[in-house]
């Protein structure tokens, strides 16, 4: 994203100075890093300022700067929103089991792992060493981002705690 900005920051000097050779560099790696992220508007309108370039016409190069800046920002939005849904839940350590059992399985789920501070937490919650050893495995999963094992764990230490996840 850091990356990107530095070639949008190019682009407009592009722009300003009204190099087509600039402007055909930085549109071309701005559409190679939006292909990658399957951001198509992006990458579409790159690939139009990038042709523009290519054929020294800057005029029409020019003609898609406004609604690329606006597609790039909306896509920063949109990714900056999404890498906040992606950090891990924190659990807080005074929460009884349930409630930590249900935001361990949001945090697992959204790709989130345990802390060895989290995992001690749940273990001195268990009733018994055999919920202990699923609460081991379940780090484990989450350490190696087996999100199904992980939830599969989550569940079983809910059903040997008779607690209700729904």
């Amino acid at each position: 994203m850091e990356e990107s900005a530095t070639y949008i920051d190019k682009l407009q000097a592009a722009f300003d100075s009204h190099s087509c050779d600039e402007l055909k560099a930085c549109s071309h790696a701005i559409k190679g890093a939006s292909g990658s992220l399957g951001a198509t508007t992006i990458y579409e309108m790159a690939g139009y300022i990038e042709q523009s370039a290519i054929n020294n016409n800057y005029d029409q190069g020019y003609t898609h700067w406004d609604d690329f800046k606006r597609s790039f920002d909306d896509l920063k939005k949109a990714l900056l929103n999404e890498l906040k849904q992606d950090e891990p839940v924190s659990v807080v350590v005074e929460e009884g089991m349930k409630v930590m059992l249900i935001n361990v399985r949001k945090a697992v789920v959204r790709g989130g792992f345990l802390t060895p501070g989290e995992l001690v937490a749940l273990k001195e919650r268990a009733v018994n060493s055999e919920v202990e050893a699923v609460i081991e495995m379940l780090g484990g999963f989450t350490v190696n981002f087996e999100t199904e094992k992980a939830v599969d764990a989550i569940n079983k230490i809910a059903a040997m705690e008779n607690i209700s996840l729904s």
